[in-house]
């Protein structure tokens, strides 16, 4: 019995211990079963993506010029430094003593003094500090706090001095180089003795090199070592920084002090990331959601603290998230605009997932989704939404009790009972009353649009309606507008809410305090964010040199922080020369990737695109953590990862990358290590599907040529020509394309392409459009500004009158009514111009007088005919002609001939199985507003200017170069800057013309003579001076008046204008065609663009075309 009282309790509570486990157990092995065994199965299944190259572009002759290749990337972990490297535990050791951000610019300044101030401390000092005691320090003392224990321990903790203290304990070892075994060593040791050693003397007593010195011995010697090796690290330091220096010629002292900053400024982008997730930790919302105002009238002290923050850091954190919205004026900042794109991009995917909830209701739904809490994922209705961020989570974070209320504030709009008993039709714009639900909608959205003014109500509905996944700058101004008129009605709301707090708080107090609770739990993670923010590589450099690489991957503890990753990059292989001109100097910059704006770059996936495949992905991750899978699972699995996009992959954005990107992206591999109850079920411990690569791209363009013709636009020959532009020939603006008769481009330049035109060009005040901005522009398929073909029209509306009877064969005209008089562009006296209705001639006298030496009164005036006024480019002969076509004429002739309508670069376009795919990129002007517009048409001026290729009509070269290549051949082709993708050839075949072959010989003939008698003699493109007959156009088209040279070397009022010249070669047998656009000068095209078409066709490389 005795025995049993006293093993009687033990053996109860061993025997309830016994049941808990086995209860335990039972809870792991069969309840639980399923969470555990995911569990395990993480443990042992590991999986990656296998991404596939892009595929590269190669040109004509399959020179490579684009290819994804391994690239080696520099990047900086900072946490990595701060506990590494001497400099970033000098800063780091300093912040936790001082309790304020010290910079590493004040770290580096004070280099050696404070590191050997620093390791004079010692453990008994620290330790004390962690209490609240004072530190003395040389470069000043740290004063204790409070005036009694009891004071000092409460202050100490409110100021975090034992994390703090412990933190500084560790970067003085970090920066004293201290192992773990000698850490270990140090335990171990008599505390009450060794905690008043210094710890420069403590690592040097316990380092196995100096154990047999003596200790003054082995702190000198350690001393010497120590202060070399730290002087090194930060010679290394400023070494580095000279590699990445933004400019070659920077000072060393310049390119350390960029380097400090650009490491400072990840250092503050880290802490920032952590204090984000602080706040919203402890209020349930981004401190974005606030103005800064009302930002500062929260107590944020625990934050600053928790963080090493003194007022004024914390101070720049609420100044920069509370800067979303000036409260002053309400001026819209960058986050609107970023939040308007991601509610633009919800409404193109809530329309596919929801396509029978009408557009109304959809904008309202996604306009109020990012002021909801917990529905970014979930399905919106408008009209249940009762709790607004970040009202109710700011009351629920500044309540103490649930019994405090902090006040009410007046519902919104869209809140109000009418307003949620409001049905609007799924397509409100067709019915009968839809002015009415237009002007009811309005109010439910807060606006003031009315019935007969849709205004901003009507443009949300356009853009919910809309099917596009891209948008332009300034369209979703409308969702901008509601977004920041939606937020300052909160931002009003929480202005009471804090108001109401002081009124029933201690109204003493200048910051209003969050509930204790919450604050404390948003705490806890600190530690756990600081090192995940820290951890996360920012990059500083793409394809630094391999002398660097090998200096950081061979030797990683010299350079701590520094790390070098791996990735698959787009490299461009051919570049051009480099040299340029700008404000008339002859510069030589660094060359730049050939065919650059052509064939585009990468950028990151639309919203759009994300959106609509995180559902795929969130079912990959499902399969993934599955228990059970069957080979139909892990085949989805694939497809899956395959058809998706991976985290930070890039997709074609522009040019050809953007438009053949499906072609180019190719499709993920997956590579998955098994578990071992799958194991066991097979013979196979890995599963993978290997990447399918991207296909090539070969396209129709020519390096060697392409490179040509960027060479004779950026730095043209100067001409002796008295008549030249001076303005244009030291800052040349325009485009240069060469193609093959089938379509195939084999060169497309276009003028300025650097950015050095933004520093300003010759002639600046007397150009009409702003230069700086065209290298933006590839102007061989755009028309940034008004653009009209001028005379190269002519050859067209020849050939179409012509060949629908208003010119007979000989050339001659032919009279609609037998009374009409003879047209003649003779001047007749001194106070007329010479021309016809609003078009004047080229010629002072007119071409009658000039062809044929005929003086005015001398007798009957021969009549023009086709035979002179086409190779002479006589603008009265045309307008009369343009006059008498009709206004469908006209039409017809531009819808034959392709101008208006596209070229066919983009190749998919109007093929029904392509069309549904989201194309971008190769972006093509081709009908302007205004382009031959019926209404004007029916004037007989505008007639006149359509036949001179003016005022109602425009073009871009390759509109022009296709036209031209019709005349040529007679069949027009389909311009092509790709010939082969997938394996397969892309030119498509040509379309007859119709034209008379008789029709198409006279106009071809007279082209010609268009260089030997015409608007094109003497200038350079001759048979003799180029080796092989040419046949062409010029044109000149006004584009406004201005500034012209007058002579003397001064300038006079004139008329600007865009010089052409489009044409052909050889004659005999027509294999390429070529334009060229001379963009806003003085000088007619004869006295410019036809000498730099005759520049570039004397080139040898384009003189070899001829023998090929």
């Amino acid at each position: 019995m005795i025995q049993l009282r006293r093993f009687g309790a033990p053996m109860g509570v061993l025997v309830l211990a016994l049941v808990v486990l086995v209860v335990r157990l039972y809870e792991v092995q069969v309840t639980e079963h399923e969470i555990w065994a995911r569990e395990a199965l993480g443990l042992v299944r590991s999986s990656r993506i296998l991404p596939a190259r892009r595929g590269r572009i190669l040109d004509r002759n399959e020179r490579v010029i684009v290819e994804d290749r391994q690239d080696y990337v520099l990047e900086f972990v900072w946490r990595d430094f701060r506990r590494e490297h001497p400099l970033g535990a000098i800063a780091q050791a300093r912040s936790q003593l001082l309790g304020r951000p010290v910079s590493l610019a004040e770290a580096d300044a004070n280099f050696m003094s404070w590191a050997l101030e620093l390791v004079a401390l010692t453990p008994a000092d620290i330790a004390g500090f962690a209490k609240g005691g004072g530190l003395p320090l040389t470069s000043g003392t740290i004063p204790a706090l409070g005036q009694d224990e009891d004071e000092r321990e409460e202050l100490a903790r409110m100021n975090w001095r034992r994390t703090r203290a412990g933190d500084a304990g560790f970067y003085l070892q970090s920066l004293l180089g201290q192992t773990r075994r000698e850490s270990y060593l140090l335990r171990k040791k008599d505390r009450e003795t060794w905690d008043r050693v210094e710890f420069l003397t403590r690592t040097a007593r316990v380092r196995p090199a100096l154990s047999a010195l003596a200790p003054s011995e082995a702190r000198m010697e350690f001393l010497e070592e120590w202060v070399v090796e730290i002087a090194a690290a930060r010679e290394r330091l400023i070494d580095l920084s000279v590699v990445l220096a933004s400019s070659k010629s920077m000072e060393r002292s310049e390119c350390y002090g960029e380097l400090l900053e650009r490491l400072e400024s990840i250092r503050r982008e880290v802490e920032n990331a952590v204090a984000d997730d602080l706040f919203a930790n402890a209020t349930g919302f981004s401190a974005a959601r606030l103005g800064t105002g009302y930002l500062d009238q929260l107590d944020l002290e625990w934050l600053g603290r928790a963080l090493v923050w003194d007022e004024s850091r914390l101070g720049e954190w609420t100044a920069e998230r509370g800067a979303r919205v000036d409260q002053e004026n309400g001026e819209e900042a960058a986050g609107f605009r970023l939040l308007a794109g991601l509610v633009y991009s919800r409404l193109q995917v809530a329309r596919e997932k929801n396509p029978g909830r009408g557009v109304a209701d959809r904008v309202l739904d996604e306009l109020l989704r990012p002021f909801v809490p917990g529905v970014m994922e979930s399905a919106l209705d408008w009209r249940t939404v009762n709790s607004v961020v970040p009202l109710d989570a700011l009351v629920a974070a500044m309540k103490e009790s649930e019994d405090r209320p902090l006040g009410e504030w007046a519902p919104f709009p869209f809140q109000l009972p009418l307003a949620r008993e409001f049905q609007v039709a799924e397509d409100f714009t067709a019915v009968e009353n839809w002015g009415e639900q237009h002007e009811r909608l309005s109010r439910v959205l807060g606006l003031d649009d009315g019935p007969r003014s849709p205004g901003r109500t009507g443009a949300l509905i356009a853009l919910g309606g809309r099917r596009r996944e891209e948008w332009s700058p300034g369209e979703l101004e409308p969702i901008e507008f509601l977004l920041n008129r939606l937020d300052q009605g909160i931002q009003q709301r929480v202005g009471k809410i804090l108001a109401s707090a002081k009124v029933q708080g201690d109204s003493s107090g200048s910051t209003l305090a969050l509930a204790p609770k919450r604050v404390a739990e948003a705490l806890e993670p600190r530690d756990h964010l600081l090192k995940d923010q820290s951890l996360r590589p920012r990059r500083l450099l793409k394809r630094p040199p391999y002398s660097l690489v090998e200096a950081v991957t061979r030797f990683s503890q010299q350079h701590a922080g520094f790390v070098v990753s791996v990735r698959h990059e787009r490299h461009w292989r051919e570049f051009d020369s480099g040299l340029v001109r700008a404000l008339g100097q002859d510069l030589d910059l660094e060359p730049a990737p050939i065919f650059q704006r052509l064939i585009g770059s990468l950028r990151s996936p639309s919203m759009v695109r994300v959106l609509r495949e995180r559902d795929d992905l969130a079912r990959a991750r499902e399969l993934q953590a599955a228990l059970k899978r069957n080979q139909e699972d892990l085949t989805e699995l694939v497809n899956l990862f395959g058809a998706n996009l991976h985290a930070a992959q890039k997709i074609g954005g522009s040019g050809i990358e953007g438009y053949f990107d499906l072609e180019l992206r190719g499709s993920h591999g997956y590579s998955e290590s098994i578990g071992l109850t799958e194991r066991n079920a097979g013979p196979t411990a890995h599963w993978s599907q290997n990447p399918i690569d991207g296909e090539d791209l070969i396209l129709t363009l020519d390096v060697d040529l392409q490179r040509v013709a960027q060479d004779v636009l950026e730095r043209p020959l100067q001409l002796s020509d008295p008549k030249a532009d001076p303005d244009w020939w030291q800052d040349p603006v325009g485009a240069l394309v060469l193609t093959r008769v089938d379509g195939q481009v084999l060169a497309a330049a276009s003028v300025p392409s650097r950015p050095q035109a933004e520093i300003g060009f010759a002639g600046q005040g007397r150009r009409s459009d702003d230069q700086r901005l065209l290298h933006r522009v590839q102007r061989t398929m755009r028309m940034p500004t008004f653009q009209p073909p001028g005379s190269t029209i002519k050859p067209l509306v020849a050939l179409w009158a012509m060949e629908y009877g208003w010119l007979d064969e000989a050339g001659t005209r032919r009279l609609l009514d037998p009374s009409e008089s003879l047209v003649t562009c003779l001047r007749e006296s001194r106070s007329q111009a010479s021309g016809y209705g609003k078009v004047r001639c080229s010629s002072t006298y007119g071409h009658s007088f000039t062809l044929h030496n005929q003086a005015p009164g001398s007798g009957r005036i021969p009549d023009l005919c086709l035979t002179d006024a086409l190779p002479h480019s006589c603008n009265a002969f045309f307008s009369w002609l343009g006059q008498h076509l009709s206004s469908q004429d006209h039409r017809d002739l531009a819808d034959r001939f392709g101008l208006g309508r596209p070229t066919g670069v983009r190749a998919f376009e109007g093929l029904g199985g392509e069309a549904p795919l989201p194309r971008v990129g190769l972006v093509e002007d081709r009908r302007p507003r205004g382009f031959l517009d019926p209404m004007n048409l029916q004037s007989p001026a505008f007639r006149q200017y359509a036949g001179n290729g003016l005022v109602c009509i425009q073009a871009t070269p390759l509109q022009m170069a296709r036209a031209y290549a019709g005349i040529a051949t007679g069949n027009l082709p389909t311009m092509a800057f790709v010939s082969q993708a997938r394996g397969v050839r892309m030119l498509r075949p040509p379309t007859p013309l119709g034209f008379k072959a008789k029709n198409l010989a006279v106009v071809r003939d007279l082209m010609e003579q268009v260089v030997s008698r015409g608007s094109a003699s003497g200038k350079g493109l001759s048979s003799e001076s180029l080796g092989f007959r040419v046949a062409c156009k010029t044109g000149s088209a006004d584009i406004g008046k201005g500034p012209v040279p007058d002579g003397s070397g001064g300038w006079k009022e004139g008329m600007r204008k865009h010089t052409w010249v489009a044409g052909w070669f050889p004659v005999e047998q027509p294999e390429y065609v070529f334009v060229l656009l001379v963009h806003d000068t003085s000088a007619t095209s004869s006295h410019g663009a036809v000498q730099l078409a005759s520049q570039f066709l004397k080139r040898p490389e384009v003189r070899a075309l001829i023998g090929r």
